[in-house]
């Protein structure tokens, strides 16, 4: 969907957020008291939404515990993947 030509993107991209935060929030209950779909879609009307941006609020840096039901410890690297990022060849390092 391209925000800029679609009258509609405030509410599909509001609605696909309370989605993902429904969900998680069922792990994470401090989740649900936010209103993250009306705080991206405001940074992205001002033109600063930057993906590294979700990972930040107010400046300070955000942090989820790691839960894993089979004791499974947490991984030791995280690749973030986006849509520049083929399927059959592995990230660049």
């Amino acid at each position: 969907m391209d925000a800029t030509t679609n009258n509609n993107a405030s509410r599909r991209i509001g609605r696909d957020i309370d989605n993902l935060v429904a969900y998680f929030g069922q792990f994470a209950h401090e989740l649900l008291a936010d209103q993250y779909g009306k705080k991206i879609w405001a940074i992205y009307q001002r033109g600063k939404l930057r993906y590294q941006q979700l990972e930040r609020e107010d400046g300070i840096d955000k942090a989820a515990r790691w839960r894993s039901e089979s004791g499974t410890p947490p991984p030791k690297r995280v690749v973030i993947a986006d849509d520049r990022m083929t399927a059959d060849l592995p990230p660049s390092m």
